[in-house]
């Protein structure tokens, strides 16, 4: 061999190190861009449901109870502290063993259901407190909104 064709050999040699080198280096390229791509495919999913979160939050419903004082006596406010209409907003006392009902009947039967409440609106109902009266009691509260879904929940009334 001469001394052209062993440069010619050293040089495809080198050529083929770099090309070995390259070839490693752009697989574990390739291997770190697949990883970044499935991470920002969760960042994403997680991004799509924190959306989708804050959208339900937005459309959220909600009914609140409170007891206060009037000149007439006690009465139980309920209001819309959700950011939709509630409809058909009914209250069912959770009887207790010894008590009796603290709701003043011909009223509640008047005012209760409550067929449409906006948000921020408040209605109340006259209560009868006296010794046969828990100290506080129970009152499921259920209520349609949001084209109709049906909510409920159980919130203990302290007079």
């Amino acid at each position: 061999m001469d001394y052209g064709s062993i440069i010619s050999i050293l040089v495809a040699l080198v050529a083929i190190v770099i090309s070995l080198v390259s070839l490693s280096r752009t697989k574990k390229f390739n291997d770190r861009q697949l990883l970044f791509l499935a991470e920002n495919e969760k960042l994403i999913q997680l991004q799509r449901a924190k959306m989708e979160e804050e959208a339900q939050e937005k459309i959220a419903s909600d009914i609140s109870l409170f007891v206060y004082k009037t000149s007439s006596g006690e009465r139980l406010g309920i209001v819309n502290s959700g950011r939709v209409v509630a409809e058909d907003v009914t209250l069912i006392y959770v009887e207790q063993e010894k008590y009796e009902s603290p709701f003043i009947q011909s009223e509640f039967d008047e005012k209760i259901p409550i067929k449409r409440m906006h948000p921020g609106e408040e209605h109340n109902v006259l209560m009868a407190l006296y010794d046969q009266t828990p100290f506080s009691f129970e009152v499921l509260v259920k209520w349609k909104a949001n084209g109709g879904s049906e909510y409920e929940k159980s919130i203990t009334v302290s007079p």
